[in-house]
């Protein structure tokens, strides 16, 4: 297109060139003098004055024309030109309209505009994928480009099998031919999945700092476009770039799970792009070569819904779990992060890691950097243990609410609920012992009591059955004190509801339903209204028995209950020796009968 149009305009670009210069020749600009003179003379014929700008365009009686500047006060002048003859016009439309040259350069600039249209327009049709890509380029902010990584495998703690999973693939990048010359085939790709906030995106970077190759790092939400084919194109512009890298690269493709959701044939029209890309991605995965040294990793938090055929063999088969650290591997990031910090000589890092139960290793990273925040702010050259549990409190609930004011009483309430919890979770042989209960206000929550967390693989039924208990301490502690309840046990019921209702229809822990199970949607609904009768009624038999069992614990020990719930009035925080001392002369009561074997026929 760009050819057949060439002709026109490179002709039209050579009228105007010509044209601008002779325009602006055949103007010419005429002094003030040599205008009267010509005036006395009798060679003006018509003179068309600006009132506003005060320049007339004269023409003369030989056929040429001048501009010519008039004084500010030109009605004397006018009136001698009307006579002498001379034909005049004054009007308010500028100086004669636009000069040539600037309708030359408005001309040259929508050449030059036009121009470029059509060469994007060739570039277009005549390749399919470059114009995708600098699309693609242009929505994104740039093509990705390698990185390098100084990480290493010693910066990851808290996941030791997950780091020797990838010191296998670390193998494969460094010696390949050990691999090679036995026959095996060595993964091109690995899946990293856990919860959010647990190091996957620092394993994929340990991986290439200890190789010591580039690291390409992108989100899948990048490679899904508006328009089809953008992300395929995406996909093989990373993929090429990577496979050019002389001693081999690592892919990282975060949040996979953008892209890589399972396909099903009610997908909507405006899936197509994301279904396009996640073909492509496929199609480079099966395309690697016995020599490419690249490896892609990608990282989600949603396994379960990615397809089927993303996770077979020679894809993401090799599938490495990032979960939550243990209690040692909270110490072991804790040290890690604690690195270059002053910390004062009383800290103790191991408390730290027994009451974080449940954090990842992003929020230790957030705890031990809002430590530094409290110390800096109290002027303070090292770190010290207060500000540590601030920390831990601000990550897990916010900072502690000033300004707002409990009711009357409310103080007392909450410091019981809290109590409950404690003495519970202390005469439950099986649960976590207590190890802090505090009654500040953080986010929307009264008060909060930590557990320790010892690390198991299994539960049975006496466990699941205190864990209930322990969660309605708060509510029978309240119970008895004041003769009724309050609504601080919202979450609480949430919790015991959802452990039931997992222990009947996921565990199997209920005689009366026996080895049936529902743990899926799919299964609910094969089952019959009467079998679902029946679990929704085990389902209320559990927790009305941990809700017995925790008045029973809360009256057989009410002084303990008492002294704990002073104290929290009095400090607002108890520490483990608190509790202990409180608890010390408690006797735990009878457990009821509750989820017992189920019969076996012989």
């Amino acid at each position: 297109m760009l050819r057949r149009f060439a002709p026109a305009l490179a002709a039209l670009a050579v009228v105007l060139a010509v044209a601008a210069p002779s325009a602006a020749a055949a103007t010419k600009t005429l002094g003030y003098s040599d205008f009267v003179k010509d005036v006395r003379a009798h060679q003006v014929k018509s003179a068309a004055i600006d009132d506003r700008t005060h320049v007339a365009n004269v023409t003369l009686k030989n056929g040429s024309t001048a501009n010519v500047t008039l004084p500010s006060d030109d009605a004397p002048l006018i009136a001698s030109l009307v006579a002498s003859g001379v034909k005049v016009d004054v009007s308010q439309q500028g100086s004669g309209g636009v000069p040539p040259a600037a309708v030359f350069l408005i001309a040259l600039m929508l050449i030059g505009g036009f121009a470029i249209f059509l060469v994007q327009r060739r570039g277009a049709g005549a390749s399919g994928a470059a114009n995708p890509l600098m699309r693609a380029t242009r929505l994104r902010g740039g093509a990705v480009t390698a990185q390098t990584t100084n990480v290493r495998f010693d910066d990851v703690a808290g996941c030791p099998e997950a780091v020797e999973e990838l010191r296998e693939l670390l193998d494969f990048l460094c010696a390949p031919e050990r691999f090679h010359k036995l026959g095996a085939k060595t993964p091109h790709a690995a899946l990293l999945h856990g919860p959010s906030g647990t190091g996957k995106t620092l394993l994929a970077k340990a991986l290439a700092g200890e190789a010591g190759i580039p690291f390409y790092a992108l989100s899948a939400s990048e490679l899904v476009e508006k328009f089809v084919g953008v992300g395929a194109a995406r996909v093989r512009e990373i993929f090429a770039k990577a496979g050019k890298e002389p001693n081999g690269a690592i892919i990282f493709i975060d949040e996979i799970d953008a892209i890589g959701r399972a396909r099903s044939m009610g997908d909507s029209p405006s899936d197509s792009e994301r279904e396009q890309t996640l073909n492509e991605l496929l199609i480079q995965l099966d395309g690697f070569s016995s020599n490419e040294r690249v490896i892609c990793i990608a990282a989600t938090n949603r396994r379960d819904i990615l397809d089927p055929a993303l996770l077979r063999p020679g894809r993401f088969g090799r599938q490495v779990t990032v979960d939550l650290p243990s209690e040692q591997g909270r110490r072991e990031i804790l040290d890690v992060h604690a690195t270059g910090k002053p910390l004062a000589a009383t800290v103790d890092l191991d408390r730290v890691a027994t009451l974080s139960a449940g954090m990842s290793g992003a929020d230790l990273a957030e705890l031990l950097n809002e430590a530094a925040i409290m110390a800096a702010r109290a002027g303070r050259d090292e770190i010290v243990q207060a500000d540590l549990d601030e920390g831990q409190l601000r990550v897990m609930l916010g900072p502690e609410k000033q300004q707002v004011k409990l009711a009357e009483g409310e103080l007392e309430v909450v410091a019981y609920h809290e109590a409950g919890h404690a003495l519970t979770a202390e005469l439950c042989p099986n649960h976590e012992s207590p190890q802090k209960v505090t009654v500040r206000q953080r986010g929307r929550t009264g008060g909060l009591a930590f557990f320790g967390r010892k690390d198991r693989l299994l539960e049975d039924v006496d466990l699941v059955h205190e864990q209930m208990v322990v969660a309605l301490g708060g509510r029978a502690a309240e119970q008895i004190v004041f003769g009724k309840v309050s609504s601080g046990a919202a979450n609480d019921l949430e919790v015991v509801n959802s452990i039931a209702r997992q222990a009947v229809h996921s565990l199997g822990f209920s005689p009366e339903l026996g080895q049936l199970t529902s743990g899926s949607g799919l299964q609910r609904h094969q089952l019959s209204n009467e079998t679902l009768a029946v679990a929704d009624r085990e389902v209320a038999r559990l927790v009305t028995e941990a809700y017995r069992d925790a008045i029973a614990l809360i009256q057989t020990n009410r002084d303990a209950l008492d002294r704990l719930a002073e104290l929290l009035v009095s400090q607002r925080d108890l520490e483990r020796v608190d509790i202990e001392l409180a608890v010390r002369d408690s006797k735990p009561a009878v457990l009821a009968p509750r989820m017992g074997p189920v019969a076996v026929a012989a």
